[in-house]
């Protein structure tokens, strides 16, 4: 093989390297890139009850004269592959004695999809300190999620004040 042979074939291979590298990197960079390209959808909470967030969730006071509020700032449920999610979230609570602040929320669990619904199913640890699954069914339609849940002070699953209170309209868009 002569001289001419190699360079040309070095010359190709050096092309090709250039070409690899510009498909590649700019895939490898937007991995941690929440603009970037997603296999999975993510889906961002952008309203409760028909208003913008951040949306006062609770708001009573006690019998003390004592304040409780609890706000929900930001929410997000990442389609992680084709049986898992996760959701994200970031609550303001106001409680005396305790300072003010965020907390932050996470659980993963597992989802279906039949038709246009979509079935999210996580375990909590109830305050009997029993396990239970919960499954929220989210209506999708034009990129959104929409579902009802109940708010209200001492709302848990399953419970009497949770029962008793109004269903509200949590609505989440793809992002």
């Amino acid at each position: 093989m002569g001289s001419s042979s190699r360079s040309t074939i070095k010359t190709r291979l050096d092309v090709l390297g250039i070409a690899v590298t510009l498909l590649v990197i700019p895939l490898l960079t937007s991995c941690g890139d929440p603009g970037g390209p997603r296999l999975w959808p993510r889906y961002l909470l952008t309203s409760v009850d028909g208003a913008p967030l951040p949306y006062v969730l609770v708001d009573v006071v006690d019998s003390t004269g004592t304040r409780f509020r609890r706000t929900q700032v930001a929410d997000t449920i990442q389609i992680l592959n084709a049986t898992d999610f996760k959701l994200t979230g970031t609550l303001y609570d106001e409680f005396p004695p305790y300072p003010a602040g965020p907390v932050s929320t996470f659980l993963r669990g597992t989802y279906s999809r039949r038709g246009d619904t979509l079935s999210l199913d996580h375990f909590i640890l109830s305050q009997s300190n029993a396990i239970t699954t919960i499954s929220e069914l989210f209506v999708v339609s034009s990129g959104k999620l929409r579902v009802k849940r109940q708010v209200g002070p001492h709302c848990t699953e399953g419970s009497v004040e949770c029962a008793m209170t109004p269903l509200v309209d949590f609505v989440y868009a793809v992002h």
